[in-house]
């Protein structure tokens, strides 16, 4: 009953809208019940109800920018690249001391005046610089690491990256009992126990 009574109210709005210069007209009938009518009827009270306002939409010529020089990325020909050759993906690394060497090719190469590598190691710049195809890495952390090279052109733009290395740096725990001061293997250094 109520959502008739919501829907006959949306419609006579919208017939409203449509023509503002209509009333409404409201009658409560002796059950109680409600009628809204858009012609006069005994005993109703006459609704004045404001115009619903109006938007109309303009359409506005497409917007045009001026066409701007895209960076180069891996697949354009022309920016110089960079690949990882050593350590190989997802490589075991033992480096009890922290170092890991990496080694590494570029196209063309050498690079062009003016472009440098960076070498980052988990997002975090480890070396920059353009002369070199190896470089010895040190006081590297145990566990997984990612290895990327990015070719940055003369203002410092990246033009290019290598695809990000994975790998496992092993290292012996210092906290290992096996490296215990004092520690001996066998029975206590030769003793044949007599």
């Amino acid at each position: 009953m109520l959502i008739s009574r919501l829907m006959v109210v949306i419609m006579l709005a919208v017939a409203v809208s449509t023509a503002a210069a209509q009333q409404v007209y409201k009658r409560q009938n002796a059950d109680g019940s409600v009628t809204y009518s858009d012609q006069p009827l005994p005993q109703a009270e006459v609704i004045n109800l404001q115009p619903v306002p109006v938007t109309e939409f303009t359409t506005h010529p497409p917007v045009t920018t001026q066409t701007q020089t895209a960076m180069p990325t891996v697949t354009d020909a022309a920016a110089p690249m960079a690949q990882i050759i050593a350590p190989a993906q997802q490589a075991a690394v033992r480096a009890n001391d922290g170092s890991v060497a990496v080694r590494w090719q570029t196209t063309p190469n050498p690079l062009p005046d003016g472009y440098q590598l960076q070498l980052r190691v988990d997002q975090r710049i480890a070396w920059q610089g353009s002369s070199q195809t190896e470089l010895t890495l040190t006081d590297i952390d145990r566990g997984e690491r990612r290895l990327q090279l990015r070719v940055l052109d003369a203002e410092g733009n990246e033009v290019s990256r290598s695809d990000t290395i994975v790998v496992y740096v092993l290292r012996a725990n210092i906290n290992s009992p096996a490296l215990a001061t004092g520690a001996t293997s066998g029975d206590g250094g030769g003793n044949d126990g007599n």
